[in-house]
């Protein structure tokens, strides 16, 4: 009897430890950043990787404070969408089977991984994604003049920080 508690046991630690890591109870959690984006053009090539948390958000409620440069909101249009599609064709001819996406009505579905452009002016010959093997959402912010990056990694020495938020929740 007592060797089934035991494994019973091990089980549920184990089981709670492989779920914690699809999901956690964070609105979003910043995972990586792109600094120093190839091109002459770095302000459209930044990005920020994050994923979401176990409740679905709305882009709308996202709010972004650059290190350097303004928030300039989201744009999800015609020209974004001609973006996707090429870089999808790029992903499938690297043999991929994951694909960007662009959220539907706004909304990024829970425990999505999302990448957020710093423009919809992204270089997409320099922004190779490979072949990637899950689906990933793909956000633009309306960044149609600030071609100067948003970390001001050229301009200024020291620490920077990116803060994010979702209304009431926040990641820096």
């Amino acid at each position: 009897m007592k060797f089934k508690i035991k494994l019973s046991l091990v089980f549920f630690i184990v089981f709670s430890l492989f779920t914690f890591q699809e999901s956690f109870s964070q609105c979003f959690q910043i995972e990586s950043i792109l600094v120093d984006a190839c091109g002459p053009t770095e302000g459209y090539n930044e990005m920020v990787r994050f994923k979401v948390g176990n409740s679905n958000i709305n882009v709308s409620n996202l709010d972004v404070t650059w290190p350097s440069n303004s928030w300039q909101g989201l744009v999800q249009n015609g020209t974004t969408a001609a973006k996707v599609a090429a870089l999808n064709a790029n992903i499938l001819a690297a043999g991929g089977c994951g694909k960007l996406l662009e959220p539907i009505g706004g909304v990024l579905p829970a425990n999505a991984k999302v990448i957020l452009v710093t423009s919809y002016k992204l270089d997409i010959a320099t922004n190779v994604f490979g072949a990637i093997t899950q689906d990933t959402y793909i956000i633009f912010q309306d960044n149609a003049s600030t071609s100067g990056g948003h970390f001001g990694n050229t301009t200024a020495t020291g620490d920077k920080t990116l803060d994010m938020s979702f209304g009431s929740c926040s990641d820096s």
